[in-house]
C-alpha cells in the first residue's frame, strides 16, 4: 500500500503538471514536430541558387509533413540537419550514420519522382540514413551494422521517432530496434521485415541525445528515414517569459560528437 506521503507526493505532480513517467515507445508524430527526410541536391542540375533550390523543395515537402535535410553525399556522406543555434538541430552522429542512395523497400516521396514538376532536371536525390559503411563487406566497408549509433539535438526533445526498415522478409539484416534516453533503455520494438514502420521513444523530461541499437538478424544493420522529433514545450510564467517546465529527471546538455 503506498504511504501518505507518496499518494500526496503524487497528487502534488498531478496537480502541477510535473511528469514522473519514464521514456516509453511511440510510433507516431505529434503535432508540431520537425520531421527531416534527407536529398542531395545536384548543383550542376539546378537552375537558380542552391538556397531557392532547397526553398522549392521544402515548399513541395510541406503538405507531405517533411522538412528537407540536405546532405554532402549520396553515398557515405555525413548527415547535419538545421542550424545548431536552432531548436530544428539535429545531428545523426558522423561515423555511426551514413548516407545511402538505395531505398529498397521505402518509396521516395512524390516530388522526388514528379519528373514534370519540381524534379524535371534530375536535379533532386532522396537518400537514406543507414548504420553501414559502403561497399558492404568489402574495405573500408563494414560487415555489419555499427551498433550502437546516436542522434543529437540543440535542445531537449521529449520525442523522436523515424521510419526503420530492417532488410528483406525472407532474410532481415536486423529485427528490432532499441532506443535508451537519459540512461534508460527502452524493451527492443520489433521491425517489420520488408516494410518501413515508425519506432520511437518519447520522455517527458526531455532528452539530448538519444542512443539506437539495432538487434536480431545477420548483420544489425539498418536503413532509416523521416526523423522526426518534438522540442520541449515550454511553460510561460506569470512574468510573460518562457521557461522550461521543471522536471524530476534532468535531461543531459548537448555535446555534439565531432
Amino acid at each position: 500500500m503506498r504511504s501518505k506521503a507518496a499518494a500526496a507526493l503524487i497528487a502534488l505532480s498531478v496537480a502541477t503538471g510535473i511528469a514522473h513517467a519514464d521514456p516509453y515507445a511511440i510510433n507516431q508524430i505529434s503535432a508540431g514536430s520537425t520531421n527531416y527526410a534527407f536529398f542531395l541536391i545536384k548543383a550542376k542540375k539546378i537552375r537558380t541558387s542552391m538556397a531557392q533550390a532547397t526553398l522549392d523543395l521544402a515548399n513541395a515537402l510541406a503538405p507531405y509533413g517533411v522538412s528537407p535535410c540536405v546532405v554532402n553525399g549520396d553515398v557515405n556522406g555525413t548527415i547535419v540537419c538545421g542550424n545548431p543555434a536552432s531548436p530544428t538541430f539535429m545531428l545523426p552522429v558522423p561515423n555511426e550514420f551514413f548516407t545511402y542512395d538505395l531505398a529498397f523497400n521505402f518509396k521516395d516521396l512524390p516530388p522526388i519522382n514528379d519528373r514534370k514538376g519540381l524534379n524535371k532536371d534530375s536535379a533532386y536525390n532522396q537518400v537514406y540514413a543507414v548504420n553501414f559503411l559502403q561497399p558492404v563487406g568489402t574495405i573500408p566497408g563494414d560487415a555489419a551494422g555499427r551498433n550502437p549509433v546516436r542522434v543529437q539535438f540543440a535542445v531537449p526533445v521529449t520525442e523522436f521517432s523515424f521510419l526503420a526498415d530492417g532488410g528483406q522478409a525472407i532474410a532481415p539484416a536486423s529485427t528490432q530496434i532499441q532506443f535508451t534516453v537519459n540512461g534508460v533503455a527502452l524493451p527492443p520494438q520489433d521491425l517489420t521485415p520488408g516494410t518501413p514502420v515508425r519506432l520511437g521513444v518519447a520522455d517527458p523530461v526531455g532528452f539530448t541525445e538519444v542512443t539506437i541499437n539495432a538487434l536480431g538478424g545477420q548483420t544489425q544493420a539498418f536503413i532509416a528515414s523521416e526523423f522526426a522529433f518534438l522540442p520541449i514545450q515550454q511553460k510561460v510564467g506569470s512574468g510573460g517569459r518562457a521557461s522550461p517546465h521543471p522536471p524530476p529527471r534532468v535531461a543531459r546538455p548537448p555535446t555534439f560528437s565531432a
